[in-house]
């Protein structure tokens, strides 16, 4: 395939995703006009969202450009090359989702009744 299919086709990848990239951006927007109220708890929702708009955009290109690459290799190589690539995205996207579980529930403060229930 040459390069300019393989454009076309990180074109259409990023089409697809665009709602998607569209939301992140709308929330990082959030994120950042509640910095003052909420500084930790934006300062790790903002690590995460930009953690998953970055891995949406690379891996969409390795993941494009990868089997070209691997041309010239023999099978078996090629799906442990795809097994790792697919191993470290996903573990990007579950660091990213910590980071927002962190966020969730970080600063929160327990109410009376919580505190009476613990003695």
């Amino acid at each position: 395939m040459d390069s300019a299919q393989k454009f076309e086709q990180l074109f259409w990848n990023l089409a697809g995703q665009l709602p998607s990239l569209i939301a992140i951006i709308g929330c990082m927007v959030f994120v950042v006009t509640r910095w003052k109220r909420y500084p930790k708890v934006s300062l790790l929702t903002l690590m995460g969202l930009l953690l998953i708009f970055v891995a949406d955009f690379l891996f969409g290109v390795i993941f494009i450009w990868a089997p070209d690459l691997l041309t010239n290799r023999d099978r078996a190589s090629v799906t442990g090359v795809f097994t790792a690539l697919g191993l470290i995205s996903n573990t990007v996207f579950a660091i990213a989702f910590i980071f927002l579980l962190a966020a969730i529930f970080i600063q929160r403060r327990r109410s009376s009744q919580d505190l009476e229930s613990t003695n």
